[in-house]
């Protein structure tokens, strides 16, 4: 095995990305170690193997070339060997390299250590620690696996995320904060040594005082992969996940009328077993017409999947059948892509809308819709690559032909436009053909006689050639010379021929414009056809069914010689000889095989067995029977099966059966005249290569959590999840297995457990009383499970525990320890992996226990709301909960207000998620919602519940109230194990939270308050007869627009703020309809100009302009405040609900400077959420507006509209 040690303790990745970086890796010798990067022969997909013996899953590219620069150092492992370590979870971004977010939260957060998540709290203070170009750092997470990640608390302004790489800039040393120190990185190979990238330090203006010992050499908790590795959504049970990949293309221009990449998606099949896709369904998104996207295909590493493009439908959907089904392997990623062509200047794109839209005989999960990016089509003239026929017709081609001509095109790019770089072909086999897809093999692509590409064979009539070389058509060029030869091994008497089917099926982009080139030409819609000539005597091969054999069975095929005479006159077949090849059955040696014995022949055709006698010869020996007497009629298919008895010793033996020289190994003359006929084609007949089998089935286990608490008196309780592949050459067939106890504490017998079940997927397979325990064994009998050839089925065992309170604490750990497995004829077979641990430990405890917090950090309840009264609020708090050692059932909470909103709020409801868990009409300051059934069964792992609040109208004859601000709190909580039926009380005095207790954390910290009873307040709600839904700088409204020009001494329109209002049913309390009252504003002004004279005035308003208070310092420090109070009264100030109000700001500058674009002025809104009130001194720290919501209402300076500050216009001289 070739390996590049690592010192880092990592877990594993599936990336189909590596099978695009012609990754070559030698072949392994030897079991991998931890640390290693690792990969199966035969499959691309790259895992990293843990010191945990487990390999953890990188979920997109830029995650694992945070920690990774390239892909050197990959070992390849036997297949039994990567199977048997098990998943072991998701690998998060490294620490210091990169931001994320998902695409459904602005949100950006740093990762730290462990996979934490920092939120960054403004842009500000995103350019302050990564420059300007800090949001190049931006990677998206899918929304599926955000959940790897654990959100911590925000990052504070001026400080730096644990795991940076830092610098001051007046130095060039480089320091790694680990979160107290900044320790120093002593040497550049120190750097190196750890995988630490330069373009991943920041420069800060922290003065830098280094701390903990210095960085020297490799440090394994440095370059940990697995840190934060989570379970979250590494796929487990029979099914996919469907996500975007992380290479799907970009928004971005494409040309009209060329076929262009739309979407790429991937697809991850469980681990327990392979995965089977046959198709997808499409749906048109972005504002374009539907109809407009046509010529849809799917390529799967440039093979074409469907057989004819598609258009989207009416419905906008386009349906596209694979020709044949995509298998993934169990634990691997499949890349699809999909072209179409779009054909006006909308705006397009493609998506997988819902998850039942994906054709696969697997569960299908994921976070749907997958959308890709939108399109904008553009009308301009891009390369045309012109696909032409070359000559008329093909040359009669013959049987045995090594590379014979199969198609001639002529490649021209006749325009003066761009250079054609052309990367990939799929080709069809034209539907006039006779001939069957397998007459052919080898085919190899020519460009003007050079090899370019190569294809083992044609599949389901397509062939696809990648140019590990690009091609490149020049402008003005004509008549490239483009070939297609084959080894002809099948098909005498008939026709074969390729075309170019579709635009979309050639990769050819020109070197101008980089998009695909429109293609035309008689080359795309049908074929030359070859004539494939046999001799007079013709010999076609049929490979064996199955080429993995079976031991101990007799009559073993190994493939068919198919003899036909084709001269119109009846011959005899004297003598046969055949030549095989072994590498491992006496092959040194010159005497017959000694793991196989009677070779023969069975000819199908007339029934007859001839048997074949050892000539001679060690690696290739020769069989023949020299009285055959074989009469062949002309026109007759005489079918000769080799075959042969395999023994017990047979297992791993290969053979490789051929005709080597049809001339003298088979001896035919014609009946009447004996006149020898010596005209066969192919000379020379080779049967695939078919090897012995001596494995029936082979076990692996699955991944569980390694620790796992169960309740005492819990039912099926999962303590073994495994996998059995039966092999290639037959159906397995599973009669008992034996599971034992392997390690802890808990007696195993009748005392403490009651029965253990296996279980196929959620089906039960057998039930065993723990009376049938013998020691630490217990053995399921009498089984039938069936396993299809080269197929996986997943198991799992549970076991139930007895209500035994001396079992409390106790633990158990279970393994599989044998099993009896026979194939399809009934006989024993040999079976791998059946003695194998588990990895989980049970540890029984007493109850259950639930932790209860406020989670204020949910960014769905993280800030202070309004809501317009008279209507039902979204979430206005979350109630975060997690149970422990078993799922808890709640049934009793105490919603608890920060005062007596009877009359305020008429129900106050909780949700799981858009599911109704229970709600009260019964209101006060302290309100009870009861929780009928099982409508809230908390599960083992945290889960927020949305309190939500319908409020009650304010105005005449209402009993809503003006000026409330509320907040939430929980206590009062009644629940019970769900398993067990115990009820949980208040936790006692310590901050651990123990079986049976209740434990509210009263801060969010995730620690339970000792004696805690009540959990910690909500954001405020506050709650409004009118509101202002949004305030926005706009550049222009109603003829009046923001100055692009100043000039001293002259007002500028500098800004054009846009205030909106609720629509609102609330009235005063006489019954007018409610307004928004504006009493005043304050803006901020920034720029070099001489400055004190400002204005504010509503457009389309009557009162005219008011004058702001004098601008301070502007000119001095570059940043001043206007603040407009005097005059703010009246109608022009009122915004009647669900309309926009507009008011223009003016600037007055002075300057003496001359120079264009020397002087700038800029007015923008820096402190919306501020609850400093407008005055008429403005300071930094004070609210932008100043507003009521009702005319007898108090006045109010936050916006709460989620958004602090908004960026205005700079205008120059």
């Amino acid at each position: 095995m070739n390996k590049l040690r690592k010192f880092l303790v990592v877990g594993v990745m599936v990336l189909s990305v590596i099978a695009m970086s012609g990754l070559v890796v030698a072949p392994a010798s030897a079991a991998a170690s931890a640390g290693d990067l690792i990969k199966m022969d035969g499959l691309s997909s790259v895992y990293y193997l843990g010191s945990d013996g487990k390999r953890y899953v990188f979920p997109n590219e830029a995650t694992y070339m945070s920690w990774h620069a390239d892909f050197s150092g990959v070992v390849t492992i036997p297949a039994s060997e990567l199977q048997s370590y098990p998943l072991g979870g998701n690998v998060t971004m490294r620490p210091g390299t990169k931001l994320v977010k998902i695409t459904t939260d602005p949100s950006v957060y740093a990762v730290e250590p462990n996979g934490v998540l920092r939120k960054i709290q403004s842009e500000a203070q995103a350019a302050a620690l990564y420059g300007t170009n800090w949001s190049k750092r931006v990677v998206d997470v899918a929304d599926s696996f955000f959940t790897n990640y654990t959100i911590g608390a925000a990052l504070a302004d001026g400080a730096v995320p644990a795991g940076s790489l830092v610098k001051n800039a007046s130095s060039a040393a480089v320091y790694y904060y680990d979160g107290t120190n900044y320790r120093s990185i002593a040497s550049e190979s120190a750097l190196a040594a750890n995988r630490f990238a330069m373009g991943n330090i920041i420069t800060i203006s922290n003065t830098i005082t280094a701390g903990g010992s210095a960085i020297t050499a490799a440090e394994a908790g440095l370059t940990n992969d697995a840190q934060g590795g989570s379970v979250g959504n590494v796929v487990v049970g029979s099914g996919v996940m469907v996500s975007l990949s992380s290479n799907t293309p970009a928004s971005n221009d494409i040309p009209t009328g060329t076929s262009n990449p739309l979407l790429k998606f991937n697809v991850t099949a469980a681990n327990d077993g392979d995965a089977i896709v046959s198709g997808v369904k499409l749906t048109a998104i972005g504002l374009g017409t539907p109809s407009q996207i046509t010529a849809i295909s799917v390529y799967k590493n440039n093979v074409k999947l469907n057989s004819t493009a598609r258009n989207i439908d009416s419905n906008k959907e386009a349906q596209i059948n694979f020709t044949n089904a995509v298998t993934i392997p169990a634990g691997t990623t499949a890349t699809f892509e999909v072209r179409a062509t779009v054909g006006d200047t909308g705006k397009h794109g493609l998506s997988i809308a819902k998850a039942t839209d994906v054709m696969a005989g697997n569960t299908v999960s994921g976070s749907f819709p997958v959308a890709g990016n939108i399109f904008s089509g553009v009308t301009v003239t891009v390369g045309d690559l012109v696909f032409d026929k070359d000559g008329s017709a093909l040359s009669e081609v013959k049987l045995g032909d090594k590379g014979a001509t199969i198609a001639k095109f002529k490649l021209s790019n006749n325009a003066n436009v761009e250079n054609i770089v052309v990367k990939a072909v799929t080709l069809k086999k034209d539907s006039l053909s006779t001939a069957s897809d397998s007459v052919v093999e080898n085919l190899k692509l020519n460009f003007d006689g050079k090899e370019v590409a190569a294809a083992a064979s044609i599949s389901s009539r397509y062939v696809t050639f990648n140019l590990a070389t690009p091609i490149t058509i020049n402008k003005n060029t004509a008549n490239k010379r483009l070939t297609v030869t084959a080894d002809v091994v099948d098909g005498a008497a008939k026709t074969i021929g390729l075309y170019l089917e579709s635009a979309s099926d050639i990769t050819a982009t020109g070197d101008y414009y980089g998009y695909q080139t429109t293609v035309s030409g008689t080359a795309t819609g049908a074929a030359l056809l070859a004539t494939i000539k046999a001799g007079t005597i013709s010999v076609e091969k049929v490979n064996a069914a199955n080429d993995k054999l079976r031991v101990d069975v007799d009559n073993q095929e190994a493939g068919t010689f198919k003899v036909t005479v084709n001269s119109g006159k009846n011959a005899e077949l004297s003598t046969l000889k055949l030549s095989i090849t072994t590498t491992n059955d006496n092959q040194g040696t010159a005497a017959a095989f000694t793991k196989i014995e009677n070779v023969e022949v069975y000819n199908k055709t007339n029934n007859t067995v001839y048997d074949l006698a050892y000539v001679s010869g060690t690696a290739t020996k020769v069989y023949s029977n020299t009285s055959m007497g074989l009469m062949l009629t002309s026109g007759v298919t005489n079918e000769l099966v080799v075959r042969f008895d395999t023994l017990t010793a047979s297992a791993d033996k290969d053979y490789t059966v051929k005709i080597a020289d049809a001339s003298t190994d088979l001896i035919i003359k014609e009946t009447g005249n004996d006149t020898a006929i010596t005209d066969i084609t192919p000379n020379t007949v080779e049967l695939k290569k078919v090897t012995i089998e001596g494995v029936g089935a082979t076990f692996s286990l699955n991944a569980l959590s390694s620790a796992f608490t169960a309740v005492i008196g819990t039912p099926d309780v999962e303590v073994l999840n495994f996998n059995v592949k039966a092999a290639s050459n037959s159906n397995a067939y599973v009669r008992d297995l034996t599971v034992s106890k392997i390690a802890g504490n808990l007696g195993f017998s009748t005392q403490t457990i009651s029965g253990l079940k296996l279980w196929k997927g959620t089906t039960l397979v057998k039930s065993m009383s723990s009376s049938q325990i013998s020691g630490s064994d217990l053995t399921f009998t009498d089984l039938n499970e069936e396993i299809a050839a080269n197929t996986t089925v997943t198991y799992k065992v549970t076991v139930s525990f007895v209500k035994n309170t001396d079992s409390s604490t106790k633990t158990l750990q279970m393994g599989i320890n044998g099993a009896t497995v026979e194939d399809v004829d009934g006989k024993d077979v040999s079976e791998s992996g059946s003695v194998a641990t588990s990895a989980r430990t049970i540890t029984l405890a007493g109850t259950g226990a639930l932790y209860i917090s406020m989670d204020t950090n949910d960014t769905a309840v993280s800030k202070d709301i309004y809501q317009v009264a008279n209507t039902t609020t979204g979430s206005v708090a979350a109630l975060k909960l997690r149970a422990e050692n078993e799922t808890v059932k709640v049934t009793k909470l105490h919603v608890i207000a920060s005062e007596n909103i009877n009359g305020i709020v008429s129900e106050l409801a909780l949700y799981d998620g858009s599911t109704l868990v229970g709600s009260t009409n019964v209101i006060a300051t302290d309100s009870t919602i009861d929780i009928s059934g099982d409508k809230l069964v908390v599960p083992m792992s945290s889960k927020s519940y949305y309190l939500k609040a319908t409020l009650s109208k304010i105005g005449k004859d209402a009993t809503g109230a003006l000026d409330k601000d509320i907040t939430f709190t929980i206590n009062g909580i009644e629940a019970q194990g769900f398993d067990s039926g115990d009820s949980l009380v208040a936790s006692d005095a310590d901050t651990n939270l123990e079986s049976g207790e209740l434990g509210y954390d009263n801060n969010n910290d995730g620690t339970i308050t000792a004696s805690g009873t009540v959990t910690g307040a909500s954001k405020s709600l506050g709650i409004l007869a009118s509101r202002m839904s949004s305030v926005a700088l706009v550049s222009s409204y109603s003829g009046n627009a923001v100055s692009t020009k100043i000039y001293s001494g002259q007002a500028a329109n500098t800004a054009i703020i846009a205030v909106t209002a609720d629509a609102s049913s609330n009235t005063e309390s006489n019954g007018d309809a409610v307004k928004t009252y504006i009493n005043g504003f304050k803006v901020k002004v920034t720029g070099n100009a001489s400055s004190t004279a400002s204005t504010i005035e509503r457009i389309g308003g009557t009162a005219g302009a008011k004058a702001g208070s004098a601008i301070a310092d502007l000119q001095t420090t570059g940043v001043g405040y206007s603040s407009f109070t005097t005059g703010i009264t009246g109608a022009d100030f009122e915004v009647m609900p669900g309309t926009t109000a507009y008011f223009l700001v003016k600037v007055t500058p002075t300057f003496t400077v001359t120079d264009a674009g020397a002087v700038s002025i800029n007015v923008s809104l820096d402190n919306m959420d501020s609850t400093v009130a407008v005055t008429g001194s403005p300071v930094a720290n004070m609210a932008n507006i100043t507003w009521k919501d009702s005319s007898s209402a108090t006045a109010k300076s936050p916006l709460r509209l989620g958004t602090t500050t908004l960026s205005g216009t700079t205008i120059s001289n």
